[in-house]
């Protein structure tokens, strides 16, 4: 029973583009916890039925919302995404510099080793950084 009224609530909740989610959906959870009393062993589709779709309820609960709150909403999840964006590519990049950095500067030697016809070896060492 919980769980159904908890799954209800969870999926009205993800509708509703406002501050304070939570006060506004205790009334509800006061309404279903009182159908759910009523009804014996309400499932899930019961309590659509009685309620209506999530989304539905959703857009209900969104009518008492100023559409100043909604607006300040929908600035403030664009703002924390930027946030999020920025911090993420400064990691990506601050990372990226310090393994630059700290890795090893890599040399190339090429080793000849020239065999004359009396026998006599010579060696030419050249370094390419």
């Amino acid at each position: 029973m919980n769980r159904e009224i908890s799954k209800y609530l969870r999926r009205v909740r993800r509708g509703l583009a406002c501050f304070r989610k939570r006060e506004r959906l205790r009334r509800l959870d006061g309404l279903l916890r009182a159908f759910a009393a009523d009804c014996p062993a309400p499932d899930y589709s019961r309590i659509v039925e009685a309620f209506g779709p999530p989304e539905e309820m959703a857009r209900t609960l969104m009518r008492e919302v100023p559409p100043e709150e909604s607006a300040a909403y929908s600035r403030w999840g664009k703002a924390l995404k930027t946030v999020a964006c920025v911090l993420l590519v400064v990691s990506l990049s601050a990372g990226w510099i310090w393994g630059q950095r700290s890795a090893p500067a890599s040399i190339a030697v090429e080793e000849i080793i020239i065999i004359g016809p009396e026998g006599n070896i010579s060696d030419a060492r050249e370094v390419h950084p």
